[in-house]
Formats: C-alpha cells, sequence, structure tokens
C-alpha cells in the first residue's frame, strides 16, 4: 500500500504484516478480474484487433493502448468492493490461523486489529478519487469508443437535441477524426426551412465570421436553398444562408451550434468519464439538457469516498464480531452486504434519473441508509 512515510514509522510490525495481506489480496483479486475481463474481450473483438493491428503498428501495441484505460475504469467501477474484499479475507484468514486469537491474547483490541484496514481502505477511496477526476478523463474518448470505432475513423451518431437552438441533430455516421457528419438530417424550427440535409457538415469553431458550428456543403435539401433567406427565430440565428451571406458558397448553409461532433459521437456514455467540474459544466451548456441524471451523477461524485467508506465499515465488523473462520461464510456475509449495497444504489440512481427524488437526494439517499448503519455496526468490533 502505498502510504504516506510517517505513517509507516509509526504502525507495528503487526500493522504492517496486516497491510501486507490486504495488499496481496487486493492486487490478486483486481489482477483476476482484470485477466478475465482482458481474455473475454479479447477474443469477443479478436477480428478487429487484428485489422486495427495491421494498419496500428501491431496486436500488441492495440491491445495496449486499448486495454489500459479500460483496467483504470474497471478500478474505479471495483474500488470499493475491492477493498471489502480484501479486508474480508485479510480478517478470515488471521482467524483461520489462530494470529488473530494470538494477537488479542496481547491485550490488542479488535479496532486496533482492524486500524490499518481501515487506514488502507481510505488510501484506496482516495486513489480512485484520483484516478476518477485526472487520469480517468484523460482517456474519456478511448473509454466510449469500441473495438469497431477504436481508430476514430468512423463511428455512429447518437442524435441529439440542441435546446438553446430547438434543432434536432441526426445523420448518417460520424468521422470523428475530421469533425464531420457524414448525410447530415437536422430539423429545424422553421417552416421555411423543414429538414437540413446535406452531403456533409463540418463543424467549425468560432471565427470573426460566425459563431461556432455546422457548416452543411452539398445540401439535398431544402431544393430552393440559394433562394432562400437566412432563418432567424427573433434576434436569434438558426441557419446562415448563402443569399445573404457572402463567405457562403452556393449549395452551402451554417447551422450555430454548441453541440460539437464530440458530443454527438459519445452522446451521454461520456459522463461518467468527466472531471467533476467538466460536468458542471455540461449542465451549465445552454445547447445540452441531459435531464436529472448528470446532477445526479455531479452529487454522487462528491459524496462517493463517503459511500465506499460506510460500506467498508458495515461489511468488516460482520465478519470479525461473528469469528467465522471459514472463508465460505465470510464470502457469503460479503455478498449480503453487496447485495444490498448495490440494490439501494441502483434504485436511488432509478428514482433520481426519473425524477421522482431529486438528483441531490437520489445521491444521498445511500449514504443515509448505511452511514448510520456503519456507525451502529463499529462498536461491535470490541465486543
Amino acid at each position: 500500500m502505498f502510504l504516506p512515510a510517517g505513517m509507516l514509522k509509526a504502525m507495528t510490525t503487526i500493522d504492517r504484516y496486516i497491510l501486507r495481506l490486504f495488499g496481496k489480496v487486493l492486487l490478486v483479486c483486481f489482477g483476476s478480474l482484470a485477466g478475465l475481463y482482458i481474455v473475454l474481450e479479447t477474443f469477443n473483438n479478436l477480428e478487429e484487433f487484428l485489422e486495427l493491428g495491421e494498419k496500428g503498428g501491431g496486436l500488441v501495441k492495440v491491445l495496449q493502448g486499448y486495454f489500459a484505460p479500460r483496467i483504470f475504469s474497471l478500478f474505479d467501477r471495483t474500488s470499493s468492493l475491492l477493498a471489502l474484499v480484501a479486508a474480508i479475507f485479510t480478517l478470515t484468514w488471521l482467524q483461520k490461523t489462530n494470529e488473530l486469537t494470538a494477537i488479542m491474547a496481547g491485550g490488542v483490541s479488535r479496532f486496533r486489529v482492524v486500524k490499518p484496514l481501515i487506514i488502507a481502505a481510505v488510501t484506496v477511496s482516495v486513489l480512485a478519487v484520483v484516478n476518477r477526476e485526472v487520469v480517468i478523463p484523460h482517456y474519456g474518448k478511448k473509454l466510449v469508443r469500441n473495438a469497431q470505432s477504436w481508430d476514430g475513423s468512423k463511428s455512429d451518431i447518437n442524435p441529439q437535441y440542441d435546446y438553446q437552438t430547438q434543432v434536432f441533430m441526426s445523420g448518417g455516421h460520424l468521422l470523428p477524426n475530421d469533425q464531420i457528419i457524414a448525410e447530415p438530417a437536422f430539423q429545424v424550427p422553421s417552416p421555411r426551412l423543414g429538414d437540413l440535409v446535406a452531403e456533409t457538415a463540418v463543424y467549425q469553431r468560432a471565427n470573426e465570421n460566425h459563431p461556432a458550428g455546422y457548416l452543411f456543403q452539398k445540401v439535398i435539401e431544402p431544393k430552393e436553398l440559394d433562394q432562400l433567406g437566412s432563418i432567424y427565430r427573433g434576434e436569434q440565428l438558426l441557419v446562415a444562408l448563402p443569399s445573404d451571406t457572402s463567405w457562403l458558397e452556393k449549395g452551402e448553409a451554417f447551422l450555430p451550434s454548441e453541440v460539437d461532433v464530440n458530443q454527438l459521437e459519445v452522446g451521454d456514455a461520456m459522463q461518467q468519464y468527466q472531471t467533476t467540474p467538466n460536468l458542471i459544466a455540461q449542465i451549465r451548456n445552454p445547447g445540452l439538457d441531459y435531464g436529472p441524471s448528470l446532477r445526479r451523477i455531479a452529487h454522487t461524485r462528491l459524496l462517493q469516498p463517503f459511500l465506499d467508506l460506510s460500506l467498508f465499515l458495515i461489511g468488516v465488523p460482520l465478519v470479525v464480531s461473528r469469528g467465522d473462520k471459514s472463508l465460505f461464510v465470510a464470502a457469503g456475509s460479503c455478498l449480503g452486504v453487496l447485495v444490498l449495497y448495490f440494490g439501494i444504489t441502483f434504485l436511488a440512481m432509478h428514482l433520481g434519473d426519473s425524477g421522482i427524488l431529486r438528483p441531490y437526494r437520489a445521491a444521498i439517499f445511500p449514504l443515509l441508509v448505511f452511514a448510520p448503519w456503519a456507525a451502529w455496526v463499529l462498536p461491535r468490533l470490541n465486543r
């Protein structure tokens, strides 16, 4: 475990021994889980990986680039589970070998034995936060792409509704590397225009001529495009057309939008891989509205470390206070706690995303269940 030097010096030999056991179990569990995932994913997409390897410098390089980000994502999803399983198996091993009995016979309380494991669990939780806020966002785009769209040359489009302009965006497919929509078909809220269909639409950043938006090239619909004037809703420009826009060529159109190709590629999937500040920025984007789910995710991010620690403090006393020496009994106790934990968490998520609970209430609901439970069972360690 990665702990500060001062904290390591303050620890006894028993503490370091317990931490080594914890670290070994944690690494073995995570390594086994990651290995199984890599094997299954590789065989399911072997044909795509072989094709990518021929284009991108070899199969090993492709697999490394594909799975490295997913290992970090796997740790994020399983860190609380791994910490609890490692602690329970560590304590069960100490009981099975009668080492816990010998330690307690020397006047050491159960809580004192569990203390280094609590420190280790907090360390794992901190590493998960760093991983979630620093490492994973760096690989966000790679995580939302699958083996079929890995090189970014072509991707399916996730239709989006621009809440700022009230335009529904769809099309054939995306060319993410070139910021192009092939066969775009946008529904514009104007009886003069209706559907805006073209061969391609290129997303362009804001410059001195126009705001950020899509340049439609070789427009197919409407056919009388060159005879129409630019479309406005009040003072807001919806679509700029060549008849009164000097920098547009015939057969072109420009639609301002803050919803870029990246958002059309990843849709809602990118939410879970963004930093908390970026989530807040997405909530404030006037062109997007992910509903209550994005707000719930942002609130959950802030409370997740406390929820992880509550789960840990519930699971450990259940094993230590019972004194069971069987790994199977320990695994059964752990499984029961985890089923309840994930059941309540998913229930809160559903209630929040469906609007039954406000996002902040859906985020705090599991903590209101498990934090008092942890406070109630923790004193049982010394009974």
